[in-house]
């Protein structure tokens, strides 16, 4: 269960949907949720050091979406695997997943305000 209320940063997803357009954004998301779907699979059966680079990866492109608050847990999984810090990390995994899940609900209820394209 989530200890805190998860909120999108709307002016990061409008900053770059502006830049690269509402088409190629979805495009973009639907590679980040596909790519995500196959990150969960992967750190069930993972080691550590796979596990640091998927949260790597997703730490910098889940800012793309404004998902701040994901992105910020991505980072302190990392350092702790950098820092072999392992106690209690599988925890906090569980709980990157329920970051994850709260906020991709939130950038799909954006797409789904977003103005169509013409083009």
């Amino acid at each position: 269960m989530l200890e805190k209320t998860i909120k999108l940063n709307l002016t990061r997803f409008d900053e770059y949907k502006n830049v690269f357009g509402a088409r190629k954004i979805h495009s973009l998301w639907n590679e980040f949720l596909a790519q995500s779907v196959k990150n969960w699979q992967d750190i069930e059966k993972s080691d550590w050091e796979g596990n640091r680079l998927i949260f790597h990866s997703w730490r910098s492109s889940s800012q793309v979406f404004g998902m701040d608050d994901f992105s910020a847990i991505c980072l302190v999984i990392e350092d702790r695997i950098i820092r072999h810090r392992f106690k209690d990390l599988d925890k906090l995994v569980a709980q990157s997943q329920d970051v994850f899940e709260e906020s991709v609900k939130q950038v799909i209820d954006a797409f789904s305000k977003m103005e169509p394209e013409n083009d």
